[in-house]
């Protein structure tokens, strides 16, 4: 084939590409100057073909596992993919006696996938060399047939929702990715108009504010009234989306910090530093759970609302952990993660932050569950001994001493509650006269603090779901917990469903839902 029919090859296999790419941006070519002459026969040609990763079924999750083991996984679900490059250069003798030249080129696609794509590029460009035959959208094909392949192998790998799973090379390949995803689904949205479920006004799509889950949209000056609301309140579990049918919610109380594998494991018993997974309590893994991400709240409402937020909703969340403590450490103060009370490392708690172990009833630092904390007050053991023994039922009072005896020991506590009875007894017979003295010591040992835990006992509600104890100070029985979100009955601590509680006769709540 001389070089006239080459670049004839050439010119037509261009013209081809263009015309089936007409609708779209994906192709581009430009002459390519040779350094023999400056005729035709001279003349090759440079460009690029756009591939588009298509996802047949999306969402599809794109993750990226950090290697410093402090990080976690993160897992991004996008709806599309940025294009993958296919760069080409047709020297002068292409497709007789020359081969194109490839390029791969991506900025997000993993390593092994560019590899495998390049590989196939250059094999189908060999192949057509060997017939004399234009490469370029049999190239096209083989690039798109490995991308096809590729998405399949993934079908096996689960993020944790059953998605396929791609994982990307680095933290900035999987922002491109993220980033990308959120610019196409806009710019989709943008050209339809959408009803505000806030102030129920139509707007037009440009101006709507998605939000990253579920993908429903509000007006800006809405969605920021809302959060900027919820937040000034302290109702930081409440900000989600507003719109009525919307599954997507921050987790319950039960699942908001999950207690660490080691916690809950047989190695415990071996091993009192069973390292709790602090990642898997940690900050960013409870924010991980939000559907509204700490990012996009700082990209709506700020800095300031954003960090307000955070505090509020990991405060909501470690109170309704029974599991949790604070750090005893001054200059700390930090979350800090337990055990249950029948572990045997119940007095043990380390700090997130820190990472002290303390023991949680006396808070110093862990000194194991043989020994026994620090008796500081005995007026106030036997005070809260007492107050224990004086509990109708034998279940009532062996629930109130149990974390007395397990913090101070049962032999102690008890020998303590007889020196006490005797000193009182000796001083009833001796000052009979003298009733004050008498009363005045046992005010002692029922001190204001013990009296109050009394109050509070005999007059506040726990609820059933988390355990926080509530006073209702006005309107009626509905309660609603803040913590966890129960409703629950104020009276008896029932949990209300969707019946009416309040109008079965016979039962101790009939007819006083605003008693």
């Amino acid at each position: 084939m001389s070089a006239n029919a080459n670049f004839d090859a050439q010119y037509d296999e261009l013209a081809a590409l263009a015309a089936i790419f007409a609708d779209s941006d994906k192709f581009e070519f430009s002459p390519l100057e040779s350094a023999d002459d400056d005729t035709d026969a001279g003349i090759g040609w440079q460009g690029h073909l756009l591939i588009d990763p298509a996802i047949p079924v999306p969402p599809l999750n794109v993750t990226f596992a950090a290697d410093d083991g402090q990080h976690g996984t993160t897992v991004v679900a996008v709806q599309s993919l940025p294009n993958i490059e296919l760069h080409f250069s047709l020297p002068a003798e292409y497709p007789t006696t020359a081969v194109t030249q490839l390029q791969m080129l991506s900025d997000w696609a993993p390593f092994a996938m560019l590899a495998d794509m390049t590989a196939a590029a250059e094999r189908t460009a060999q192949a057509c060399l060997a017939v004399e035959s234009p490469a370029l959208f049999d190239v096209y094909e083989a690039v798109v047939q490995v991308w096809s392949t590729y998405l399949s192998s993934l079908a096996d790998t689960d993020a944790g929702d059953g998605l396929a799973a791609l994982r990307v090379d680095s933290r900035e390949a999987l922002k491109l990715v993220r980033d990308h995803d959120q610019s196409a689904q806009a710019a989709k949205l943008a050209s339809e108009p959408f009803t505000c479920l806030i102030c129920l006004e139509t707007h037009p799509g440009e101006s709507a504010v998605v939000l990253p889950e579920c993908q429903h949209r509000f007006c800006r000056s809405c969605l920021v009234d809302f959060f900027t609301v919820l937040i000034n309140e302290g109702m930081a579990r409440k900000v989600k989306c507003p719109h009525p049918d919307c599954s997507a919610a921050p987790p319950s109380s039960s699942s908001a910090t999950p207690v660490p594998a080691a916690a809950s494991s047989s190695s415990e018993a071996s091993d009192p530093t069973a390292d709790v997974d602090l990642e898997l309590a940690s900050a960013t893994h409870l924010l991980a759970t939000h559907p509204i991400p700490p990012w996009f709240l700082d990209s709506l409402l700020g800095a300031d609302l954003t960090s307000k937020f955070t505090t509020h909703y990991l405060s909501r969340a470690y109170a309704s952990d029974p599991t949790m403590h604070w750090c005893p450490v001054a200059a700390c103060g930090g979350p800090a993660r337990g055990h249950s009370d029948t572990s045997t490392y119940a007095k043990l708690a380390t700090c997130l932050r820190c990472q002290f172990s303390f023991c949680i009833h006396c808070s110093r630092a862990y000194h194991g569950s043989a020994q026994h904390c620090h008796l500081k007050n005995a007026d106030e053991v036997v005070g809260e001994y007492f107050a224990a023994m004086e509990l109708a039922t034998q279940t009532a009072r062996d629930r109130q001493l149990a974390p007395l005896f397990v913090k101070y020991g049962r032999t102690v506590v008890e020998a303590l509650a007889k020196k006490r009875e005797a000193e009182m007894k000796t001083m009833q017979n001796e000052a009979e006269g003298i009733p004050q003295a008498y009363m005045a010591m046992v005010d002692r040992f029922h001190r204001v603090d013990f009296r109050t835990h009394k109050w509070v006992r005999d007059n506040a509600t726990a609820c059933p779901k988390c355990g926080v104890r509530v006073i209702r100070t006005g309107g009626c029985a509905h309660m609603t917990c803040a913590i966890c979100s129960e409703s629950f009955c104020y009276h008896c601590g029932e949990v209300l469903g969707a019946g009416s509680h309040y109008s079965v006769p016979g039962t101790k709540c009939f007819r006083r839902m605003f008693d």
